[in-house]
């Protein structure tokens, strides 16, 4: 479904007819200046490839390109590869919205940690050192387009 109402702003990398990768945001209809991905994933063999970057930095440059100013995401707090993924590429903790509220003295920890930054072109430890390969096969979902043998459109 979300490739479906999103493809517009998700993206899928495939490697050797697989999928490596995908990337599943929008734009905020009710933040005009705000952009948010909604969630993220990259296979095991492709960890630490850069794979997980060149998405974000694709969804960066897709919402500098609609005017949008600041990119967020969710994660939990017991993750703590994503917060250090997410901190990598410049994110910071960001004050919840709606739902995301602190729990109440007495009730114990957060569920998601609000995470926000800049869409701005210079995303910080520019540094490839993790890279195991280059030249991903990145490509914008679109109609027709076949993803792990599921059609699409």
């Amino acid at each position: 479904m979300f490739f479906v109402h999103f493809r517009g702003t998700s993206f899928v990398a495939d490697r050797d007819g697989g999928v490596a990768g995908f990337l599943v945001g929008f734009l905020s209809p009710s933040e005009p200046a705000e952009a948010y991905v909604h969630f993220v994933g990259v296979s095991p063999e492709e960890r630490r490839s850069g794979l997980g970057r060149t998405l974000y930095e694709r969804f960066f440059e897709l919402a500098r390109a609609n005017g949008r100013t600041r990119v967020s995401c969710v994660t939990s707090p017991l993750n703590g590869g994503s917060i250090a993924f997410h901190t990598a590429l410049g994110f910071e903790p960001s004050p919840p919205k709606g739902r995301l509220r602190r729990p109440r003295r007495g009730q114990g920890r957060a569920h998601a940690v609000a995470l926000s930054r800049t869409a701005g072109r210079e995303s910080p430890g520019r540094d490839r050192r993790g890279d195991k390969r280059s030249g991903e096969t990145e490509r914008q979902v679109a109609e027709g387009v076949r993803v792990g043998g599921l059609e699409l459109g």
